[in-house]
């Protein structure tokens, strides 16, 4: 046995292919060490390949852990090409073409084998997709039950509730920055601590991996700390960050559960890349007019509650416009110019008086989709 642990240690090889045995075998000793071989061989960066897939439960076992390969009857005993394909279509399998190899490389990188709730979300034509999901998430999310999946990714793409735009907020954040990021969301009355990281993005699409534990609230009573309380808060707002005029810093409060913490950023970068990739065309003048840091001050002194606020028609992630009212307000300090802002999806109100002064007429929240182009770095 010696032998054969140097000749592993010792070659350099790509795939490592399970004999059928171990599939044969249904025991949960044989289950375990397949789950055994394919961690090891993540971790060494291999890929595993199962041979003497038959059924379907073996398929949906080797697909829940990870395995990247498989062949088998399942796939099709030995017949023409254009039958195996036609095959693995008929059960749900879609087929790869060549030109997404980088992609579903990626994938394989993942590990499925975290022992917690496992998501991966993938992001194309502005839209949300549920890729994958384990059992455990599986269970969290929609108490397993399979017809509840469609409901909760249409929910995902819904603008309707709070806690919704704050998860697509973060998602994008993700996306387009690279950065991972903890979201929390509410759900039952616990919340769902959502570590979420950029697997790839390529030729338009986007491919997050989502790693969940529930965080139970022990209490009535833990609802009404303070970090629960802005934590919901926060589901209100779009944004909020504070604006140092001395420092020319920003800091963007609604994402506070980066890994590598609270970041500074340089706020009039900041500003003008909000301007330019998520401000509609026709608002941009007035959006720069209300954000400039050479009058901002001034104006905000000048007002008679202390505090300045404009709506401006926003680029949301599926393409859609939306009103949002962004409010400045000044923080107290007395050695620093620090202000305070926070962006919201407007109500009836601000829409109409700002669709007034621009003479615009329909007064929707969405009234037309333009296209987004997005780079994701």
């Amino acid at each position: 046995m010696p032998q054969y642990g140097a000749l592993l240690k010792d070659q350099r090889f790509d795939v490592l292919k399970m004999d059928m045995a171990f599939l044969k075998s249904d025991t949960q000793r044989a289950r375990d060490i397949i789950i055994s071989i394919i961690a090891m061989d993540k971790r060494i960066g291999n890929r595993t390949l199962a041979e003497g897939v038959e059924t379907k439960e073996q398929f949906e076992f080797l697909r829940e852990i990870g395995c990247e390969k498989i062949q088998g009857y399942y796939l099709g005993r030995p017949r023409p090409y254009d039958e195996t394909i036609h095959n693995c279509q008929e059960k749900g399998i879609e087929i790869e073409l060549s030109c997404w190899k980088p992609y579903y490389d990626a994938i394989m990188e993942v590990d499925f084998l975290t022992g917690q709730p496992l998501l991966l979300v993938e992001f194309r034509n502005h839209a949300y997709h549920i890729m994958f999901a384990n059992d455990k998430c599986r269970e969290v999310l929609w108490h397993g039950e399979e017809k509840e999946r469609d409901a909760w990714e249409q929910q995902l793409n819904s603008l309707h509730q709070p806690a919704t735009r704050y998860l697509q907020r973060g998602l994008w954040r993700v996306m387009t920055s690279g950065n991972d990021e903890e979201l929390a969301y509410p759900l039952n009355g616990d919340f769902l601590m959502m570590n979420c990281h950029r697997v790839i993005s390529y030729n338009g699409r986007c491919l997050i991996s989502v790693q969940c534990h529930l965080h139970k609230v022990s209490h009535e009573g833990d609802l009404f700390r303070p970090a629960f309380l802005l934590r919901n808060l926060f589901y209100l707002y779009d944004r909020v960050a504070t604006l140092n005029l001395t420092t020319r810093e920003m800091i963007l409060l609604t994402q506070p559960k980066l890994k590598s913490g609270l970041r500074k950023l340089p706020l009039a970068e900041t500003l003008q890349r909000y301007h330019d990739e998520l401000i509609h065309p026709a608002d941009k003048k007035r959006f720069a007019a209300f954000f400039d840091l050479k009058t901002l001050k001034a104006c905000v002194e000048k007002a008679k509650m202390n505090s300045i606020a404009e709506a401006f028609r926003s680029i949301e992630a599926d393409g859609s416009l939306v009103w949002k009212t962004h409010r400045v307000a000044r923080m107290a300090s007395s050695t620093q110019d620090i202000f305070f802002c926070v962006v919201r999806v407007s109500d009836a109100q601000d829409i109409m008086q700002y669709g007034q002064a621009l003479g615009i007429r329909q007064y929707t929240l969405m009234p037309e989709n333009i296209p987004v182009h997005a780079v994701y770095g």
